[in-house]
């Protein structure tokens, strides 16, 4: 009876340990699965990350056309109203125009120079001049860097 007894134990105990491995095996291509999902879901948000730059894009010339109609006096004050909504729209969805502003010192992953203006005066060089075109940000990444005038002493 005690040999019964002890071969039905290690019958437990073997079945047992099929059923672990079993387990074991089950977890793993969960944990498999799980990171594989969790890749495309990455991949995905990049392609659509990707996707809204290159609308972005293909918006800022308008912006660069709305700076230039904003500032007649004759404009409407309901047009005024639907271009700043246009740009908070934009902004809200992460494209920021970024340190447009004159005599800051000139940045190349900011900026584009597109020019020089000579000086005698004490205008350190390298500073910007003047701005020529607005630079803008995606996700803080550069998607349109401002061309710029540079000041320059002589």
């Amino acid at each position: 009876m005690k040999e019964e007894n002890k071969n039905c134990a290690e019958e437990f105990v073997d079945k047992i340990n099929e059923d672990m491995i079993k387990l074991k095996e089950i977890a793993l291509v969960q944990s498999d699965m799980i990171e594989t999902l969790k890749r495309q879901n990455k991949t995905l948000e990049n392609r659509i990350k990707n996707k809204n730059e290159e609308i972005f894009k293909k918006l800022i010339p308008i912006l660069d056309d709305i700076d230039l109609v904003e500032g007649h006096e004759d404009l409407s004050e309901g047009i005024k109203i639907i271009f700043k909504k246009f740009k908070n729209i934009l902004n809200s969805e992460g494209l920021k125009e970024f340190d447009n502003k004159s005599y800051i010192n000139f940045d190349d992953t900011l900026h584009n120079a597109i020019g020089v203006e000579y000086y005698k005066e004490d205008i350190p060089n390298g500073y910007i001049d003047s701005i020529q075109r607005k630079g803008y940000k995606y996700n803080d990444k550069v998607i349109r860097h401002a061309d710029v005038i540079v000041a320059k002493n002589i």
